[in-house]
């Protein structure tokens, strides 16, 4: 089954490639067999060609911590993976983080919360 990572290029992108379709601006290959496809994520039509064929998706995207980009940026980006997806029933993993939440935010929250 062929996996997609879309958002290759940063740290848990990296360490999760093995025998994927690697999809980013700049993709660079991890292993030896990787499919490189350089892709502008924003435009559904490259998000739909770099899932297609797909049984896994993972979105590990990761966008300048700036809030007025994120509220740009995070709707269209994820509408187009998930109806990506869809069309071509694939699964998605989404790997998230706090940042959204804002920097002082997050102080108290640890290992231990939930």
């Amino acid at each position: 089954m062929k996996q997609t990572i879309l958002g290759a290029g940063g740290a848990i992108g990296t360490e999760l490639a093995n025998d994927f379709r690697l999809v980013s601006r700049n993709p660079k290959k991890i292993n030896s067999d990787d499919e490189l496809i350089r892709a502008d994520l924003s435009d559904a039509s490259q998000v739909e060609k770099s899932v297609e064929g797909s049984g896994i998706v993972y979105l590990m995207v990761g966008f300048e911590y700036n809030t007025a980009l994120w509220q740009k940026m995070w709707v269209p980006l994820i509408n187009n993976v998930i109806n990506a997806c869809l069309k071509h029933q694939s699964k998605l993993v989404f790997f998230d983080n706090v940042y959204a939440i804002g920097g002082d935010n997050v102080k108290h929250i640890t290992e231990n919360s939930q």
